[in-house]
C-alpha cells in the first residue's frame, strides 16, 4: 500500500501497485495538525487501536510519482 501526498494538489493512494482513488486537495503539509504523530491508533477513543503490524514505514521528502513508487514496493527503497 502507498500513499502520495502533494501538499495543495492531490493525495493519492495505491494498494497492490495500483492506483485507486486520487482526489485533488488544497490542503498543504502546513495546514496539517501534527499533534497526536500516531501509527495504529486513532485520534478518537472510541476507534479501536490496530491489531496487525507494520513491516515497513517510509517517508520520503518529495511525493513519489506513481511509476518511482511502484519501483520502491518492488526493488526496494536502495533501487530509488
Amino acid at each position: 500500500m502507498g500513499f502520495v501526498f502533494r501538499g495543495g494538489v492531490s493525495a493519492s493512494l495505491y494498494v497492490d501497485l495500483q492506483l485507486v482513488a486520487q482526489e485533488a486537495t488544497a490542503i498543504t503539509l502546513g495546514d496539517i495538525d501534527d499533534r497526536n504523530n500516531w501509527l495504529g491508533r486513532s485520534e478518537y477513543a472510541v476507534n479501536p487501536p490496530y491489531q496487525g503490524e507494520f513491516q515497513e514505514f517510509r517517508i520520503y521528502g518529495v511525493a513519489l510519482s506513481g511509476c518511482q513508487l511502484r519501483t520502491v514496493l518492488v526493488r526496494g527503497r536502495d533501487d530509488l
